[in-house]
């Protein structure tokens, strides 16, 4: 398929594709990070809303946002990065949504 005739979807993650929060497991009172979730959510989510979304155009890389957060929230690079990792790992995706992409996907021959 050429350019001229290519059709893109865009798909919304969080709300759309998926309800799983990046370091939903920081959300737990019992993780040892816990109380550094609030801090993390509203540094990229309120204060810095341009820098999240630049890292959802991919003009930051996942790496680049933990090395962002570690300096100014001082916290660990390495244990920060593994939490999102792990949580990566367990994000729920909602199958109405993928069924529905794949189904396109198909009748655009993808």
């Amino acid at each position: 398929m050429n350019k001229s005739t290519q059709k893109i979807i865009f798909v919304d993650f969080y709300g759309i594709l998926s309800s799983t929060r990046y370091w939903f497991s920081l959300e737990n009172p019992k993780h040892k990070w816990h109380s550094y979730f609030a801090g993390i959510q509203d540094f990229l989510l309120v204060k810095n809303r341009e820098l999240l979304d630049d890292w959802m155009k991919g003009k930051y890389t996942s790496e680049d946002i933990h090395h962002i957060l570690a300096e100014k929230l001082d916290l660990n690079f390495d244990e920060l990065f593994q939490v999102f990792v792990e949580d990566c790992k367990k994000i729920e995706f909602s199958k109405k949504i993928t069924d529905f992409i794949r189904t396109i996907s198909l009748y655009y021959g993808y």
